[in-house]
């Protein structure tokens, strides 16, 4: 028969028969029990199972009840019993919402049914990509050697974060303004996607042309580092000279109104390119005789000089008399292409009277008695040519730094013609990427005055950073590899969103 149990802790425990009152008898087995507390105040057992329970009072067996006569709680009532019969009622209220039918149970049905087709597409995304997680792996743990270096950069620089925060606060009264510009010429977006998509399939040839010249690329950090002796003076310069930026922005402004013209005249002519091109690449086989022609003259420069500085003086009369005078130009076209019929007529006329030129010799030495008066007056202007001779002997110190540049560069001539020739083909697409963006000028300008009290900073973090450019170089080197799998990867998980 199954027994009810009381369980006394470190005596064992007593068993009462269901079904009987009377005196606790010990059992040497324990069964299964449970306690169980109604609202008359006594205490029930029963077994697992069993449709009826017992009550005890006084250390007896009492009564015997039916299953349905008693509340069940897990715990000792005087705690809180009241805390079950609320959970109780909570949980009974609300159970009839909870299948498909209910309010909640509805929803929460339909989104996950909703949602349920992408649960193949993320599994088949998720399955195609895999093969790439071990060469990801790979990837970092072969750079993971650099996280040290890393933070030590990281740490290094973090004593100009407060400066970096002063400056973003100090411009941040411009973002109104940067919004408004940004929003004004957001109309533009869909053309600059449309050229974007338009030369997209030029990507795969810069990528080879940049893979082709990368080998380069410790070569320019060589001649960057040598040459940054020099930035502090360039900075120097650039400060000294930027009060003139305004009046340099006036000039552009007032001078944009020509723009088209110099499109519609660009385009009007383009189509001689080709033959520009031709004639230039069908004449460069006579760049060497130019450069010692150029050179076996060179002796003359000099003169040239006193020349050109003792008549420098009429430059602004020549001036006026040219401006007084370009209103005439295009009837001097006129009359030159008019009367350019005749000129075979005047060749055979000069050169039938060629015989005539000894008597034109006769009459110049006839003449030449006047020479002297020249020479006065050339003597009498003579005294320039001490001060003229000071100054470029002043300048000559500079003459062998100039050709030690020219020849240490000389060299790089006909690689940059060939660059130059090898990009013409882009000409078009630049004016066009410049064209597009011109309207951001004013802003730019706006954003590069504002940022420039910051140029000392971005140098002095530019040189101490400088030591990892080799690291970052074979860091991008290494997983160059993988840029091929990663736009694989991102162009098959872009149609999820």
């Amino acid at each position: 028969m199954a027994k009810n149990i009381l369980i006394n802790p470190g005596e064992g425990y007593i068993a009462f028969d269901k079904n009987t009152t009377g005196a606790s008898t010990f059992l040497t087995t324990l069964s299964t029990t449970r306690i169980i507390y109604d609202s008359s105040g006594g205490l029930q057992f029963q077994n697992y199972g069993d449709t009826e329970y017992v009550s005890i009072s006084a250390g007896k067996v009492v009564a015997t009840h039916s299953v349905s006569a008693y509340t069940v709680y897990a715990r000792d009532p005087d705690s809180n019993s009241d805390e079950w019969a609320s959970v109780y009622s909570t949980t009974n209220a609300n159970s009839s919402i909870w299948g498909s039918g209910g309010t909640q149970g509805g929803s929460a049905y339909t989104t996950v049914n909703e949602n349920s087709a992408s649960w193949n597409s993320v599994y088949t995304s998720v399955n195609n990509n895999s093969g790439d997680w071990d060469s990801v792996y790979t990837s970092v743990n072969n750079n993971s050697g650099d996280w040290d270096s890393t933070y030590t950069s990281v740490n290094n620089n973090s004593g100009d974060w407060d400066s970096v925060y002063t400056s973003v606060n100090n411009n941040s009264g411009d973002w109104d303004s940067t919004y408004t510009s940004v929003n004004n010429n957001s109309g533009d977006w869909d053309s600059v996607y449309t050229s974007v998509n338009n030369n997209s399939g030029d990507w795969d040839s810069v990528y080879t042309s940049v893979n082709n010249n990368s080998g380069d690329w410790n070569s320019v950090y060589t001649s960057v580092n040598n040459n940054s002796g020099g930035w502090d003076s360039v900075y120097t310069s650039v400060n000294n000279n930027s009060g003139d930026w305004d009046s340099g922005y006036t000039s552009v402004n007032n001078n944009s109104g020509n723009w088209d013209s110099v499109y519609t005249s660009v385009n009007n002519n383009s189509g001689d390119w080709d033959s520009v091109y031709t004639s230039v690449n069908n004449n460069s086989g006579d760049w060497d005789s130019v450069y010692t022609s150029v050179n076996n003259n060179s002796g003359d420069w000099d003169s040239v000089y006193t020349s050109v500085n003792n008549t420098s003086g009429d430059w602004d009369s020549v001036y006026t008399s040219v401006n007084n005078n370009s209103g005439d130009w295009d009837s001097v076209y006129t009359s030159v292409n008019n009367t350019s019929g005749d000129w075979d007529s005047v060749y055979t006329s000069v050169n039938n009277t060629s015989g005539d030129w000894d008597s034109v010799y006769t009459s110049v030495n006839n003449t030449s008695g006047d020479w002297d008066s020249v020479y006065t007056s050339v003597n009498n202007t003579s005294g320039d040519w001490d001060s003229v001779y000071t100054s470029v002997n002043n300048n000559s110190g500079d003459w062998d730094s100039v050709y030690t540049s020219v020849n240490n560069n000389s060299g790089d001539w006909d690689s940059g013609y060939t660059s130059v020739n090898n990009n013409s083909g882009d000409w078009d697409s630049v004016y066009t990427s410049v064209n597009n963006t011109s309207g951001d000028w004013d802003s730019v300008y706006t954003s590069v005055n504002n940022n420039s009290g910051d140029w000392d900073s971005t140098y002095t973090s530019v040189n101490n950073n400088s030591g990892d450019w080799d690291s970052v170089y074979t860091s991008v080197n290494n997983t160059s590899g993988d840029w091929d799998s990663v736009y694989t990867s991102v162009n098959n998980t872009s149609v999820i969103s």
